[in-house]
């Protein structure tokens, strides 16, 4: 038996579920026709390749990968808890949580008529999008937030004199916007000023975290996630106690 106790919640429960993961969110509405014309970041060139344009069949196979890694997951779950339930006295399963339809109605190209600063306002990270806490407040990243010049990597080795880049998750992205760099001077990447305006990302003062939470869900979407497992886990404590 163990005892929870969220605020002045107590409840003595038996344990079923060992852990609780999560699927995954579809970034993109792919059904709208504005945002065929519409691409992520500009300018419209990256590495000399032109962003591609946020076309349905583009939306649609994002969302068609986001959802055959959701089934991926599932089976694997199923697989694993048959073998938990073959296992004698043992009481743990493992649940998924659905939270694909915590982003209904803020998916990127979401909405009849394209809404200002699209890229902005999902409840997914852009490049220096500001964050969503609540339905009425935006926050843009932590003015305490590392930062490091991104033409300083060595783009043969990925190497910075800041950190090595190997060891950060997202160096790959670090590295392939330094060689952007080096391969046509006036690249430039755009991002947002915590207002809804597209400012200029200064490569040598590069915020590390934003960058890292590029399509990542926002705090609102994370909070609302976290009640989700909550609830599950006092449903199954307490249809088990």
């Amino acid at each position: 038996m163990s005892t929870v106790s969220p605020g002045n919640l107590s409840l003595n429960m038996t344990i079923l579920l060992t852990c609780q993961p999560q699927d995954y969110g579809r970034f993109f509405n792919d059904q709208t026709e504005w945002c065929n014309k519409e691409i992520m970041w500009k300018p419209a060139w990256w590495m000399g390749l032109r962003t591609p344009y946020l076309t349905q069949a583009l939306r649609k196979r994002s969302n068609d990968g986001v959802l055959a890694l959701n089934s991926a997951i599932a089976k694997a779950v199923t697989t694993v808890n048959e073998e938990l339930k073959a296992t004698p006295g043992n009481q743990k399963l493992i649940r998924v949580i659905d939270t694909d339809h915590v982003y209904e109605h803020h998916r990127w190209c979401d909405g009849a008529t394209q809404p200002p600063n699209f890229r902005d306002n999902a409840w997914f990270f852009n490049l220096g999008a500001p964050d969503i806490t609540s339905l009425l407040a935006e926050v843009g990243p932590s003015a305490s937030d590392p930062t490091f010049d991104i033409r300083t990597i060595n783009t043969t080795t990925c190497n910075t004199p800041n950190f090595d880049m190997p060891d950060v998750a997202g160096g790959g992205l670090f590295c392939d916007i330094a060689k952007a760099y080096q391969t046509n001077s006036s690249f430039q990447l755009l991002g947002d000023d915590g207002n809804g305006n597209n400012v200029t990302l200064n490569p040598a003062t590069a915020d590390r975290t934003s960058y890292l939470k590029a399509f990542h869900p926002k705090t609102l979407p994370n909070e609302k996630i976290a009640e989700l497992i909550w609830q599950a886990f006092l449903h199954d404590g307490t249809r088990h106690r």
